[in-house]
């Protein structure tokens, strides 16, 4: 056999080599079980809109259509705002949002009210977060949707979602009374919406 003859072998076995690479990572490696690149907790099946039943400012149904167009970080409120709630509001929610820099219109806040907000949650959307586009809807119904999902939180109320422009659920924060825990949440959810946004062509 000569030099070239062996080289060619060589050169045709090859791909030879990735493709079994490739069908061994399929049989033994379960892909579901890698690491996914979100920093949040991600919901699956994710929760869809129509199953919150959510109102809007105007007491209409807040639908599928009314989402389009924007990604919109939710935070969802028991009528009280302690620091946490605060925190959530302010750094994981309003900073986050201008830290997009020019994405920052591709992204909406949203906070659901489950019980008639007081003073003190009142007096901070009015003052503090100007803008957050505020909804109303049931505890048990949010709740309720979030059955049977994996990483889904047991309790809505004072955790953070992102929701995707077609009216999707996809993933959950805590929020936290703690500064140094607020802002390294923040930056996770940074990093995730910066990772969403760039990969998305709606929004």
């Amino acid at each position: 056999m000569t030099q070239r003859t062996r080289t060619l072998l060589n050169l045709m076995l090859i791909p030879g080599v990735f493709v079994l690479f490739f069908v061994g990572a399929r049989l033994f490696v379960d892909l579901e079980e890698l690491p996914r690149s979100n920093q949040g907790s991600m919901i699956l099946p994710h929760v869809q809109l129509s199953e919150l039943s959510l109102r809007g400012p105007d007491g209409e149904p807040w639908t599928d259509e009314d989402s389009r167009g924007k990604w919109n970080l939710v935070y969802v409120a028991d009528g009280s705002c302690e620091l946490a709630c605060k925190n959530a509001l302010w750094y994981q929610m309003r900073q986050q949002q201008r830290a997009l820099d020019r994405d920052a219109p591709r992204v909406r806040r949203v906070i659901i009210h489950t019980a008639e907000p007081d003073e003190s949650l009142r007096g901070f959307l009015d003052n503090e977060a100007a803008g957050t586009l505020e909804l109303r809807g049931s505890p048990q119904t949010l709740e309720a949707a979030m059955q049977d999902r994996e990483d889904s939180p047991e309790r809505v109320t004072g955790k953070l979602f992102i929701m995707s422009p077609d009216g999707m659920l996809i993933l959950w924060y805590p929020t936290h009374a703690g500064r140094e825990d607020t802002l390294e949440e923040a930056q996770r959810i940074h990093d995730d919406l910066t990772h969403l946004l760039k990969g998305s062509l709606s929004g």
